[in-house]
């Protein structure tokens, strides 16, 4: 479909000159709308996964039900500046917390960052002693063994180390997530001078880079699904009565 200028200027006018500019077409826009919202359910599903293994992990091996608290106290004592990169962010999401309004470990852990947990997870399944937490086998978390990231993109390295895969696969889709809730464009390709296509989503890791072409995205998300639990996702995503049903029936 061919767009005449009025109509480019309404987009510009509804949307910004900027935003507009960021895109091929507005047809491109227009698919990329639709994509964030097709894949929108596939990230609060596993968001909210995530957060709560995480959390259910910890406290099994810890057999304390509120770590989080004794975690914020930890970070408390210790100097800011001798904090690790990745310790000085979780640090400042625990800061960002409402004490007023998270009174709960429950409710902490609902508040808390999805980079958060991100952050926990790669210090768990590495080590993190320092702050009393025993090292983690990643199949706790995810096994995501059976997932190859060349299937998403060509270019991707083969990876044997499943717990480096993981911390790829949840880097990758923490960038896709802040992306899609800011509205941002998921289409965008790079095209480097020997043919090669570079997608947007990336992430790094140990020296390697690894991405996702737009083509793949919701490929690459319901892969990751799978690894979870493939009947309760199912009926999440294609429930056999899609009517909402409140608690008293309505």
């Amino acid at each position: 479909m061919i767009y005449n200028t009025m109509q480019l200027e309404d987009y510009e006018f509804y949307f910004s000159k900027e935003r507009m500019n960021s895109y091929d077409s507005v047809e491109q826009h227009n698919k990329n709308l639709h994509l964030i919202s097709s894949i929108s359910l596939y990230i609060g599903i596993f968001e909210l996964f995530f957060r709560n293994k995480i959390d259910s992990v910890i406290r099994d091996k810890t057999d304390n039900e509120e770590w989080l608290f004794n975690l914020m106290n930890s970070f408390n004592l210790l100097s800011f500046d001798a904090m690790s990169e990745i310790e000085k962010n979780m640090y400042q999401n625990f800061r960002k917390v409402n004490r007023e309004q998270a009174k709960t470990h429950s409710q902490i852990v609902s508040r808390l960052t999805f980079g958060f947990w991100v952050n926990l997870s790669k210090l768990l399944i590495f080590g993190w002693e320092d702050h009393g937490f025993a090292k983690v086998n990643y199949t706790e978390i995810l096994d995501v063994s059976k997932i190859d990231l060349r299937k998403y993109d060509i270019n991707n390295h083969i990876l044997y180390d499943n717990r480096l895969k993981l911390i790829f696969i949840v880097r990758l889709i923490q960038h896709i997530r802040n992306r899609v809730f800011h509205w941002e464009n998921l289409l965008k390709i790079k095209r480097e001078d020997n043919g090669r296509h570079i997608s947007n989503i990336s992430a790094s890791e140990k020296g390697k880079t690894m991405r996702i072409l737009p083509k793949n995205i919701e490929i690459f998300l319901s892969d990751v699904l799978e690894c979870i639990d493939r009947k309760i996702v199912q009926e999440i995503i294609t429930p056999k009565n899609p009517k909402i049903i409140g608690r008293n029936g309505i």
